[in-house]
């Protein structure tokens, strides 16, 4: 998902503040007036991720393709690595979705000179400098082959927790 496919009706978000209050009370109360849910209106805030904390498995392989905070599409990814929380992508974080490209490939979509591997280092790197907030590619359980989306946060400021949003919908119906 990146920032010209989202609807005008969600909210703007800034990086030094996190999403606009005013902004957000808008969307409730077109939520609202439309009969949405909370699940509905979260849902249209943004991507929805899950990310395990507080565990003390390392990730290995693809996992580490980014230096971040790693989120997964899929809630039982994130299990092994601790108590799993939501989250949702804010609306104007620029992706860089590299989906299950090679390295050649990520050269191309990231405008630097064909390369047969980017360290994790260089990769988040080169993607900061092109103004990317997060990597987003495919992950796949090795033991069933699933396939889900993994994103890594490379600002750290990207997402916002489901606990956030259901305070910010919460205090905008009490009005």
């Amino acid at each position: 998902m990146n920032d010209k496919s989202l609807n005008s009706s969600i909210p703007t978000v800034s990086k030094k503040n996190g999403i606009k209050s005013s902004d957000l009370s808008t969307s409730i109360q077109k939520a609202k007036a439309s009969g949405q849910s909370f699940d509905e209106w979260v849902k249209g805030q943004g991507e929805i991720a899950y990310r395990g904390e507080g565990g003390t498995n390392v990730a290995q392989g693809k996992a580490l393709l980014a230096e971040g905070k790693h989120f997964a599409s899929d809630a039982e990814y994130p299990k092994g690595f601790g108590k799993v929380g939501e989250y949702v992508l804010k609306p104007n974080a620029k992706v860089l979705d590299l989906g299950d490209s090679t390295f050649a490939e990520m050269s191309k979509k990231l405008g630097i000179p064909e390369r047969n591997y980017l360290s994790p280092k260089e990769l988040t790197k080169i993607a900061k400098e092109k103004g990317y907030d997060v990597v987003k590619y495919t992950g796949e359980y090795k033991s069933t082959g699933k396939q889900f989306s993994h994103t890594v946060d490379l600002t750290g400021d990207s997402y916002i927790t489901k606990s956030q949003l259901t305070d910010i919908w919460n205090k905008a119906n009490k009005k």
